[in-house]
């Protein structure tokens, strides 16, 4: 049995190699966020504005979560994690690599937070932008349908069919042992905090990493998180957001409170608290 998963594996390095082109000369950038921060408007945008410059993606297939969860629950090994990521994304290394001077790949992914520290071993010039949202919006926003073809889910309800992070995934997590009982606003709220907090403890290690906040970006009246984000990724300011917005079929939420906090029980205010406080205020939001 050993011996046909090395020839196996041996099959499939040899394949990647031979179908794809190196990411060494690429500059690799990913947007993550816990989702709900419109990267696939910001994906769209960069794509339709610096597309002499830039190949830029929202989500493409696979897009890495079944993956990504199995190495974090050791469903399988990091060796193939990556087998999977380099296979996955070869055709836009050969694209990239072929089609765009500049040789910039983006793709806006949040299904990637689990193997960020392992991505660089796949693309060594890889750089992130971390977009984060008001988790009193965030929240709300959450719990509203979203549209995959023809399913509609909220995340963690029973209709979500996608795998998920859970706190039993972490050894230590305050709430692995309650989280079978947790309600779908709990889990919804941790997950903001979770993900938030993986993101900014690989922000302390590295300098490859930069933050953005949604609301500057779609509603400060100078969009100064965008032309962050374009100077992060060295691209010239030749567009405004507010004229691409006008002339785009991507949707971009309004700022507005979908589930009003003044509206939450008083336990889940309270819990809401207790879960996204810390995280929240490193981030300069503010809870009331």
């Amino acid at each position: 049995m050993k011996n046909v998963y090395g020839r196996l594996k041996k099959y499939i390095s040899q394949y990647i190699n031979k179908n794809s082109n190196s990411w060494d000369d690429v500059e690799v950038y990913f947007i993550i966020s816990t989702g709900r921060t419109a990267t696939k408007f910001l994906a769209t945008y960069l794509q339709e504005n610096y597309s002499t410059k830039v190949l830029a993606m929202h989500e493409p297939t696979p897009d890495l979560l079944n993956t990504g969860i199995k190495y974090l629950r050791k469903e399988i090994t990091k060796d193939g994690l990556l087998n999977h990521i380099k296979l996955n994304r070869s055709l836009q290394c050969k694209k990239v690599n072929k089609s765009t001077p500049h040789k910039i790949y983006i793709e806006s992914n949040n299904n990637v937070l689990t193997s960020i520290e392992e991505l660089e071993k796949v693309f060594p010039k890889v750089k992130f932008i971390h977009v984060t949202r008001d988790p009193l919006t965030y929240v709300g926003s959450s719990l509203n349908k979203i549209n995959k073809g023809k399913a509609e889910y909220t995340m963690y309800s029973e209709a979500d069919n996608r795998p998920r992070i859970t706190a039993k995934d972490y050894n230590g997590d305050a709430f692995s042992l309650e989280w079978d009982n947790f309600s779908q606003f709990q889990k919804v709220s941790w997950y903001w905090n979770k993900t938030n907090r993986m993101i900014l403890d690989y922000k302390a290690k590295n300098n490859n990493i930069i933050t953005i906040k949604y609301e500057d970006i779609f509603f400060d009246n100078n969009n100064a998180g965008l032309y962050k984000m374009l100077d992060f990724i060295g691209l010239k300011q030749e567009d405004s957001l507010e004229k691409f917005a006008l002339n785009s079929k991507v949707n971009v939420s309004l700022g507005k409170k979908d589930l009003n906090y003044d509206n939450w029980s008083e336990k889940e205010q309270q819990f809401f608290k207790n879960v996204v406080s810390s995280t929240a205020k490193e981030l300069n939001y503010t809870l009331e």
